[in-house]
């Protein structure tokens, strides 16, 4: 025989199993948020009531990008916020560059949407070398054929610019002799065609244009 006390419990039920640590799997597909129903908005600056179809148009494809949708709901006001008050940033401001490259690659670092609000531009335009400029008349190639490709680039970017309305573009000549305003006059006409051709097929809105250099000012 063996006595073991009644008050104390048998060894098999005083020691505690050890329980397993509980493993977390991070599924590599995440579950999108459920933010409900998609509903049309309505502008947070309008005065009234009314739907903005224009405001509806450019950022209800955000409503739809699963990125987008996953970001904090204040995230996502400040974009509605900034988009609804570009307008009112560009618009009626007067936009200064100060040399071509800028506006070379102004379409990289902008939206065509922000650049179409700008209404007044003015341009400072150095020449480096003269565009369709040709030493031998003969010839047709032009002797810089980079700075041709620049000038009509330029105007191209200009052109798609739709709410543009008052644009001067100032032409200067850093050379010590001012030997491109010499032979400016020789080749105004070829110049002024990518020009007109830019303004008058593609920005018809644009109420004046003023190209000039020092001596010769050209108003279109």
């Amino acid at each position: 025989m063996r006595w073991i006390p009644h008050d104390i419990e048998p060894p098999s039920s005083s020691e505690k199993k050890k329980e397993r640590p509980k493993r977390f799997i991070l599924s590599r597909k995440s579950s999108e948020p459920d933010h409900g129903a998609l509903k049309r908005r309505k502008s947070g600056i309008s005065l009234t009531s009314v739907i903005d179809e224009e405001l509806h148009a450019r950022t209800h494809m955000q409503d739809q990008s699963a990125f987008f949708s996953a970001l904090p709901l204040e995230i996502r006001k400040m974009v509605y916020e900034y988009t609804e008050s570009a307008p009112h940033l560009y618009s009626p401001h007067i936009f200064s560059l100060l040399h071509v490259t800028h506006l070379l690659f102004l379409p990289t670092h902008i939206p065509q949407p922000r650049l179409d609000t700008i209404r007044t531009l003015r341009l400072k335009w150095a020449i480096r070398g003269m565009p369709y400029f040709r030493r031998n008349p003969s010839s047709k190639r032009p002797a810089y054929p980079e700075d041709t490709a620049n000038w009509e680039k330029g105007w191209d970017i200009l052109s798609r610019m739709r709410g543009l309305k008052d644009l001067r573009v100032a032409i200067i000549d850093p050379s010590p002799e001012g030997i491109w305003e010499a032979h400016w006059l020789g080749v105004e006409e070829v110049l002024l065609e990518a020009v007109m051709r830019a303004i008058t097929l593609e920005q018809p809105a644009v109420r004046s244009v003023i190209v000039g250099t020092g001596k010769v000012r050209t108003g279109l």
